[in-house]
């Protein structure tokens, strides 16, 4: 029933619930269609003596047609509406036609339809095309209809009760079902908004946080660095408090490049303008300059070397880095690339893969491109497609992409369904960087 329905398929997480509600009753409605079509056959053929012969072979193909066709949009998840429409459509037109095909309506006296077994079935139908109150007035417009076929001739000439009590019992069933439906679908639309709703919040939120961390971290920074060194520096009157001043002041500094300031920052001539201008007349040295903490590439490497072990079966390859990158560039690098192997780990195997298929490969490899650096994670897993990602699910979307970026790297992810992933991540110098090295 599982494999039937699809309900439970986790391979397309972009669906919503109430998409996934929908393809489920929609897969039902079809299944009991055939179910009610196979059971209806024997009324199809004792009611073949009361119509004419063309009658009797069209009306029940041009069913299994149209139910057929509602299974199989059900399955592709294609025109499921329209196909449920057209069953709903079929339905009314062959009791409206029904009399068009008694020749001789003496014949038909006591013979039931056939098409009463599947009222109910229309009745559904119609709650998959239609929303629910228009599907509630359908089942009372058919209802309506075929007491009116079964009380003429051309319908068997019944009498009133009987056809009171065949007619309120399939349309019953088919409100019970319009109800379902209806309650099914209000509230997977609730589940899909709260969790809309819930994302939403929690992003704002993150950022929020986020942003009131770096500015309680920027604050910090201005009154107990900057502003203690300019004090320092207005009052230093000899030689050692003002080294002591000047130190400070390239403490201040870097510890505002590490927050990604340094583009605000001053540069030294600034700096010393900005001293003179106190009336100290302090001018920092070459060797107070703010210098960006590095590491080297032989500790990135190795880094990147323990991190990838921690996994087996991944296959590490460093082939040339430079000599030194940024730390704060490495600690990206090194974290991209562990959210990158976490996912191959988690994710390339196929669901369902046989214990004796070919292993996912998994491999890191570490190049020098354009002095800077490049780390490819790559495996020949599952694959899957970049846009079905949800939203929720941060780890590409923040721990890697993001990450990189804000460091002013980049991050390139392509995978396709059974061809698996390859995330390339890379970074080099630009400006006053390349200068530096």
């Amino acid at each position: 029933m599982r494999t039937l329905i699809g309900g439970l398929d986790t391979t397309r997480s972009r669906v919503s619930t109430r998409e996934r509600i929908d393809t489920i009753l929609a897969r039902l409605v079809a299944l009991f269609g055939f179910v009610f079509t196979v059971q209806s056959i024997p009324a199809m053929l004792g009611a073949a003596k009361g119509v004419g012969p063309v009658w009797a072979v069209v009306t029940p193909t041009w069913w299994i047609v149209v139910i057929a066709a509602a299974a199989v949009c059900s399955v592709l998840r294609r025109g499921v509406r329209v196909s449920a429409g057209a069953v709903a459509v079929s339905f009314v037109l062959m009791m409206v036609l029904w009399p068009l095909g008694v020749p001789d309506p003496a014949a038909a006296e006591g013979v039931q339809p056939w098409i009463w077994y599947v009222l109910s079935l229309a009745i559904a139908a119609a709650a998959i095309a239609v929303p629910p109150f228009i599907a509630g007035g359908y089942a009372l417009a058919v209802a309506a209809i075929y007491v009116a076929l079964r009380l003429s001739p051309a319908g068997g000439a019944a009498t009133p009760i009987p056809v009171a009590i065949e007619t309120a019992y399939s349309v019953i069933i088919g409100m019970f079902v319009v109800v379902v439906i209806g309650t099914l679908r209000a509230a997977a639309s609730k589940v899909d908004a709260a969790q809309a709703q819930a994302i939403a919040h929690y992003t704002v939120a993150a950022r929020q946080h986020a942003v009131e961390l770096e500015r309680t971290r920027i604050d910090s920074i201005v009154h107990d660095r900057v502003l203690a060194s300019l004090l320092a520096a207005a009052r230093a009157s000899g030689e050692e408090q003002r080294a002591v001043a000047v130190a400070m002041a390239s403490r201040a500094l870097d510890e505002l490049r590490e927050l990604g300031a340094s583009d605000d920052v001053a540069s030294g001539s600034d700096a010393s303008a900005a001293f003179d201008a106190a009336g100290t007349g302090l001018s920092p040295t070459a060797d107070a300059a703010p210098v960006e903490p590095t590491e080297s590439g032989p500790d990135l490497l190795e880094r990147l070397r323990c991190l990838t072990a921690a996994r087996p079966g991944v296959e590490f390859d460093a082939r040339d880095v430079p000599p030194g990158i940024p730390a704060r560039i490495a600690d990206a690098l090194c974290a991209a690339t562990a959210q990158a192997v976490e996912n191959s780990v988690l994710h390339a195997e196929p669901p369902g893969a046989p214990v004796l298929a070919r292993p996912v490969q998994r491999e890191v490899v570490v190049t020098r491109a354009d002095g800077g650096v490049r780390v490819v994670v790559a495996d020949t897993g599952a694959g899957f497609t970049l846009a079905d990602v949800p939203l929720d699910r941060l780890g590409l979307r923040v721990t890697v992409v993001e990450r990189m970026r804000s460091v002013g790297g980049e991050a390139d992810i392509a995978s396709a369904p059974g061809a698996g992933t390859r995330v390339a991540l890379s970074w080099r110098p630009h400006g006053d960087e390349e200068a530096r090295r």
